[in-house]
């Protein structure tokens, strides 16, 4: 199944349902980020770069958004 951009409600009342976390621009070193050792992460990598998003935070926001590599992505959970 293809993609169609027409279905997607990105902007307006209707794509507010969760708040989105907007990831910085600056990021925290795991071992300063205060997460517990048995804490869960998604990790997302783009051109060499990787990220890790918190479970507990993107069960409660569902879309992070940012910058990775120098290109906008979105993930949802």
């Amino acid at each position: 199944m293809n993609f169609d951009p027409d279905r997607a409600h990105l902007n307006g009342p209707e794509a507010n349902g969760f708040r989105r976390f907007r990831v910085p621009n600056t990021f925290t070193a795991l071992e300063e980020s205060g997460l517990k050792p048995r804490d869960a992460l998604l990790i997302v990598s783009r051109g060499g770069e990787e990220l890790a998003l918190s479970v507990r935070q993107m069960t409660y926001h569902h879309v992070a958004q940012g910058i990775l590599d120098g290109e906008h992505f979105v993930v949802t959970f």
